[in-house]
Formats: structure tokens, C-alpha cells, sequence
């Protein structure tokens, strides 16, 4: 970590083969608000095996997470993804990207989507599966509805900003481990919540970011997961 060319390191978390982009949504969030804050050409990138984390990542950050930015500047490690997107924030308030999104219209529509998703797949009890599935999509309506007030391509603004980083990975999971492990589909009548994923698709910043589907799959698939297809 000495003499670095650029301020900032950001670990994530590694993919299957331990170097490419793995699946977490953390990471990703953290990977994109460096980006929308402009900040690409401060940041180097660098994949964690957390399977086989090496001694200076482990003496630089004790507790091992990902994601953790490094501040060589400062000499300051920074873990949680959430806490990033804040230091970042206040080193570098331009251009503003609505970080105080907390209790918020968006927040409320959106904050709920993760932890339903992980009560669906982590669930074995197939009798409660189309409950949960049904919990799920009812938060997903609450997003759409939010959507067809807004007047903007994303969440918030015309570009993305700090609660979509935060959100768009999530949804990913959605979409992608919702259907390989509970054949959970988001269903085709939220059409402004497709439109939305189609906005982020098609965005080179979340482009650059986004793990292969097969790294999500391969993810969620390191924990006891009943199958239901």
C-alpha cells in the first residue's frame, strides 16, 4: 500500500474464481457512488478472495468485510457501505447526489425490498414460500408506484444518485436470485419498475459495476438454500 498512484483503494468482494466481481450488492453500491461522484480516476478497484484474504488486507481491515475503502491520504480505512458513501460525501460534496435519502418517500418505497428477498430464498418451508413470495411482491409494487409519480428516468434525478446505488444492486438479486433458486419472477404489470431496471441497464456506470448474473447465482449459492422450481 505504499506510494500509491491513486488516493483511494476500494476492496470488494471476488467472484467464483477469486478475482473477478463478485456478487455483493454492498460492494457494488460502494463501486458506484465513487463513480457517480466522479471519483474513478482517484479510486483503484481491487477484488478480495474472502475465501483466502491475504495478511495486509487483514492488518489494513481486522474484521476482513468487504466493501472497504482505503483513503492513502489519510492513512483511513473505511468499512460499510453505507459509511463510505458518507465519508465520500463529506470529502467531496460536489456534485451533489441526495445522500440524505433516510425517511424519505423513496426510502420508504424501497427500504424493504433486501430483506424480504433473503427471508424468500433463505426460507425451507415451501408451505410459507408463496406468502413470502407474495411479501416480496408487494414491496416491489410499493417501488413501482413510486416510480409512476416520479418524473425522472431513476429514483430520484436524471442521473443516479445515492439511493439508487443503494437500491439497484438489491433489485438485481431480485431479478436474478429470486429466479434461479425460487423461480420468483417480478411480475410483467410493473411496468415502471421494469422501465426503471431497463434505465439502470442501459447506464454505463451500473454497466461497469454489475457482476454476471452467474456470480449472483454462485453467490447466494454458498449458503443452505432450498431449491423450489
Amino acid at each position: 500500500m505504499s506510494n500509491p498512484i491513486k488516493r483511494f483503494t476500494l476492496y470488494i468482494k471476488a467472484g467464483s474464481d477469486g478475482t473477478c466481481v463478485g456478487d455483493c450488492p454492498f460492494s457494488q453500491r460502494a463501486w458506484l457512488f465513487m463513480l457517480i461522484k466522479r471519483l474513478k480516476d482517484q479510486t483503484t478497484v481491487a477484488t478480495i478472495n474472502i475465501l483466502n484474504k491475504s495478511d495486509e488486507f487483514l492488518k489494513m481491515n481486522p474484521k476482513g468485510k468487504t466493501p472497504v475503502l482505503f483513503d492513502h491520504k489519510e492513512n483511513k480505512a473505511v468499512d460499510d457501505s453505507e459509511e463510505i458513501c458518507t465519508y465520500i460525501d463529506g470529502l467531496f460534496p460536489e456534485p451533489p447526489v441526495g445522500c440524505n435519502f433516510k425517511e424519505t418517500a423513496a426510502d420508504a418505497a424501497t427500504s424493504k425490498i433486501f430483506p424480504s428477498l433473503c427471508k424468500m430464498i433463505m426460507n425451507k418451508n415451501t408451505s410459507e414460500t408463496p406468502i413470502l413470495k407474495q411479501t416480496l411482491t408487494n414491496e416491489l409494487v410499493k417501488v413501482n408506484a413510486y416510480l409512476e409519480t416520479s418524473k425522472y428516468p431513476f429514483l430520484t434525478g436524471d442521473t443516479l444518485q445515492a439511493i439508487d446505488c443503494a437500491v439497484l444492486p438489491k433489485l438485481l438479486h431480485v431479478k436474478v436470485a429470486g429466479k434461479a433458486y425460487k423461480n420468483y419472477t417480478i411480475p410483467n404489470e410493473l411496468e415502471s419498475l421494469a422501465k426503471y431496471l431497463e434505465n439502470a441497464e442501459a447506464d454505463p456506470v451500473f454497466a461497469e459495476t454489475r457482476p454476471l448474473d452467474e456470480e449472483i447465482i454462485c453467490g447466494w449459492g454458498r449458503h443452505d438454500i432450498l431449491k423450489e422450481l
